[in-house]
């Protein structure tokens, strides 16, 4: 079998995780790594140069291409016909990582492995929010995950054979903002009737962010939902079917109420712990309507 494994990366230091895939065994398995930094700024860069060997090519970007255009250049990169996607803060779990994935390719052209968290809660406060939230929301069984099959993919660390790619027409590069690239290429995949298979696979999610980014970037997915939804792009999201349901009670509100209450749920969310999710995700359910308001202000995406 011939994999081409895709690393994007911009700001991170992937060299512990591309030795560490490296060093896995691969009995039968012809390997490649392609890392394409993606204008990272200095010292990233000299550092993943260094990668460059055998099994190992690089890919220095002068020009930010962002979470889908640097994803798509790796596929056109990519030698083999089975690509596999990972992202650069990553660990691996299991050993035999790259063979669970070489036996489950068997059986269907996209195979998703999952993500897993440390069980112990990292030791700096400002982390745990995040840790939190990906143990509890994102850190599931492929049992699980094999409900939702297309809206449970996860772009995190996926296997698919390069003609399903193609097919499902790679990443939106329309989309450039941060959030849902993977909620939108599941989509491509349920449109295109492309089987997804889940496994239990998982990489270890290490590059955890302070509760402020993470917040940030948050809010960032909820504005760039949104603005698919205004320019026709909508798809099938929990945050979007919470707001069919309950929406109409934060719509009847005045913005400054909203604000307080995001003011309160942002408080909280950054000050306790080990937060109650359920505040999270009426925060997300207050930035909503907010980004609604807001598009209905601006007007359609390009009239503003």
């Amino acid at each position: 079998m011939q994999v081409s494994v895709l690393i994007p990366v911009r700001n991170q230091d992937a060299r512990p995780f591309v030795r560490q895939l490296l060093s896995l065994e691969r009995p039968g398995i012809e390997l490649e790594i392609l890392l394409a930094d993606d204008a990272s700024q200095p010292p990233f860069g000299k550092w993943h140069q260094s990668l460059e060997g055998e099994h190992v090519r690089v890919f220095l970007l002068e020009r930010n291409l962002g979470r889908a255009g640097v994803r798509n250049f790796l596929a056109r990169q990519a030698r083999s016909p089975w690509l596999l996607f990972a992202d650069a803060d990553s660990a691996v779990v299991h050993p035999d990582f790259l063979l669970r994935y070489a036996r489950a390719a068997r059986q269907a052209p996209v195979v998703v492995g999952g993500t897993a968290y440390a069980e112990a809660p990292p030791v700096e406060p400002a982390l745990r929010l995040r840790w939190h939230y990906g143990r509890h929301r994102e850190q599931q069984t492929a049992s699980a995950r094999r409900r939702r099959p297309w809206a449970s993919f996860r772009t995190h660390n996926f296997l698919i054979h390069k003609a399903a790619f193609e097919k499902a027409g790679g990443f939106d590069e329309q989309v450039r903002a941060y959030g849902h690239e993977d909620t939108l290429f599941g989509e491509s995949l349920r449109r295109m009737e492309i089987e997804v298979l889940h496994i239990d696979n998982p990489l270890l999610h290490t590059g955890l962010e302070p509760a402020s980014a993470f917040l940030d970037k948050s809010r960032q997915a909820v504005a760039t939902l949104v603005e698919w939804e205004q320019s026709g792009k909508a798809v099938p999201t929990r945050l979007g079917a919470a707001a069919a349901r309950q929406g109409w009670l934060l719509a009847a509100l005045p913005d400054r109420i909203l604000a307080k209450a995001e003011a309160r749920l942002v408080r909280y969310l950054v000050a306790t712990d080990l937060p109650r999710l359920v505040a999270f995700d009426l925060l997300k359910l207050v930035w909503y309507e907010q980004e609604k308001r807001r598009a209905t202000h601006n007007g359609p995406p390009g009239n503003a």
